[in-house]
């Protein structure tokens, strides 16, 4: 994962709760729902047997997903910037699976 310069999400929320606005952290493959294939690459449009919106396993690439997920939530919380810790993450939203005590 690169987060470095421009792509630094931990200084982007930082920045937000410093102009006193909060932020919906949202994370996952499927994103951008007013978007062709909700923001997936269109790349996995030709994978065989993916059907967005779904429960199938081509869709979900599920432990990179879950490891991805728990990377951003793990890091936002050892920065203390969900609303629980003081910080201006309301909410959190991660796609469509299942990813437990992460």
């Amino acid at each position: 994962y690169y987060f470095g310069g421009r792509y630094d999400l931990v200084k982007f929320v930082k920045i937000v709760e410093q102009a006193g606005m909060y932020l919906i952290l949202r994370i996952g493959p499927f994103v951008a729902a007013e978007w062709y294939f909700g923001g997936v690459p269109v790349w996995l449009h030709y994978v065989p047997g993916t059907v967005f919106r779904t429960e199938n396993e081509p869709f979900k690439f599920q432990y990179h997903m879950q490891k991805f997920t728990a990377f951003i939530v793990n890091l936002m919380k050892q920065e203390k910037l969900f609303a629980s810790q003081g910080g201006p993450i309301i909410l959190a939203q991660a796609s469509i699976f299942d990813f437990g005590s992460t």
